[in-house]
Formats: structure tokens, sequence, C-alpha cells
């Protein structure tokens, strides 16, 4: 077998789901306040200026490959980075809840006051 090198070229087939951009948009407009973490409460504006106004990213709580269905902007919530991976992270087929994610975050800032 040849040896594979860091940064070598692979190509890699993967499935996509359509998602619809006028749903992401209601979901934005909806949120108080707009384009702040449902979880954390961060805001990309707030914390990096111009650069960041209007950065957000939009989770389905409902995943999107559980089959085809159109998605309200209830079924969305807007997300940190962060919070986003951590929605996502270790967690088998589903992804966490963001009162799961809220009990997760406040744990943890809980244990850093300490």
């Amino acid at each position: 077998q040849p040896v594979r090198l860091f940064g070598d070229r692979h190509s890699r087939q993967q499935t996509v789901y359509e998602r619809d951009p006028k749903t992401r948009q209601l979901a934005i407009a909806a949120a108080r306040p707009p384009h702040t973490c449902a979880v954390c409460g961060f805001n990309f504006g707030v914390a990096y200026g111009a650069g960041g106004k209007g950065f957000i990213e939009v989770h389905h709580k409902r995943p999107v490959s559980g089959g085809r269905r159109k998605a309200r902007a209830g079924d969305l919530a807007l997300l940190c980075s962060n919070c986003h991976s951590m929605a996502h992270w270790r967690t088998g087929k589903l992804p966490r809840s963001i009162a799961q994610l809220r009990r997760m975050f406040r744990a943890g800032l809980r244990r850093r006051v300490k």
C-alpha cells in the first residue's frame, strides 16, 4: 500500500439534503434577540463587530435526513458554531435537544464558577 500523506487529494461522494433559504430567513427574523444563540446567548455581531454582524447557524431540531417534509421556522433553532457542533457531537443518530444543550451549558458554567 502506498504511503498517504497529509494534504493528498481524495475524492468523496456524499449525500446532502436541500434546505429552504426562505425558512431559514423566517427563523432568523422570528428570533428574539436576532442572530443570537438559543443555548449560550453568543452573538457574532457583538463579539466580532461588523465582521460578525448577521452571522448565525441554523439547526434543524428534527433532522432533515429523517425524510422529505417541509420545515417550518419553529422546527429551526439559531445556534452559534460551538453549540451547533455540540448538538451533533457523539450523539449517535439524533441530535441533542435545545433543552439538553442548555442544561449542559449551565452545568459547565456552574463548574467554572467554583
